[in-house]
């Protein structure tokens, strides 16, 4: 299932990349030049003086921009 996204599509089809925190990965993917990056991540961090977690939302770093115009050029959203 996983090898579907590096087989070449069709012509005049558009590949689009949606990125996750997953996307620090550093994986290239052929053909895909358009990105959606929402730049933010939920994340669990354990605060040790109340000796609890909390889930906050933070930025992650902009990766999908850099991915976008890899192979060809490219925009990320």
């Amino acid at each position: 299932m996983h090898a579907k996204i590096f087989k070449p599509t069709a012509d005049k089809a558009r590949n689009v990349g949606l990125a996750t925190n997953i996307a620090e990965t550093s994986i290239t993917i052929d053909g895909v030049v358009y990105g959606i990056d929402r730049g933010l991540v939920k994340e669990k961090p354990y605060n040790p003086c109340p000796a609890m977690q909390s889930l906050v939302v933070v930025p992650v770093p902009n990766n999908c921009a850099g991915k976008a115009g890899c192979v060809a050029p490219g925009k990320s959203f």
